[in-house]
């Protein structure tokens, strides 16, 4: 028996079942198959897995970034005037 064409299986509960038909070379009779395949299953937990986790947080700004934009002489008399 030959495989002819293999299609992953949504309908069942687990992950990693396909239908597969079979054909003889010789006389040409076909067989249908369902059969659990690990290599699919675990293709399909990494992309469950990937959509699922959350991406990394950006560290958030100052929110008073004016020192930040002020030379070192503003600063200098910022402090001196107490601000």
């Amino acid at each position: 028996m030959v495989l002819m064409c293999a299609n992953e299986d949504w309908s069942m509960p687990v992950l990693g079942f396909s239908r597969e038909t079979h054909m003889c070379p010789g006389c040409g009779q076909t067989d249908r198959r369902i059969a659990f395949n690990k290599e699919i299953k675990e293709k399909h937990e990494a992309e469950i897995e990937a959509i699922l986790t959350a991406p990394p947080l950006a560290p958030s700004m100052p929110i008073d970034n004016r020192s930040n934009e002020q030379g070192f002489f503003e600063r200098v008399l910022a402090k001196i005037r107490g601000q």
